[in-house]
């Protein structure tokens, strides 16, 4: 009976990148990555509630109640 045991091939010891890709860009598209999904899940969230919705407010009511009084600020200090 054999009792050797073969060693198994390491793809990576550690150390050096194997894909030579820098700590920086790694994390800078790990960023990308969770912000575009970010992003994609509130415009579906969104578009869910905006088409479900049996309801929608009207937006000429909704802007129409903008504060005239900041508009008037804005004109004075221009």
């Amino acid at each position: 009976m054999d009792n050797a045991v073969t060693a198994k091939k390491k793809w990576w010891s550690g150390g050096y990148s194997p894909f030579d890709v820098s700590y920086g860009k790694l994390m800078m598209w790990f960023f990308l990555i969770s912000d575009a999904f970010t992003f994609g899940a509130l415009l579906i969230s969104y578009g869910t509630q905006r088409f479900m919705a049996e309801a929608w407010p009207d937006p000429n009511v909704v802007f129409h109640s903008f504060p005239v009084w900041v508009m008037r600020i804005c004109r004075w200090y221009s």
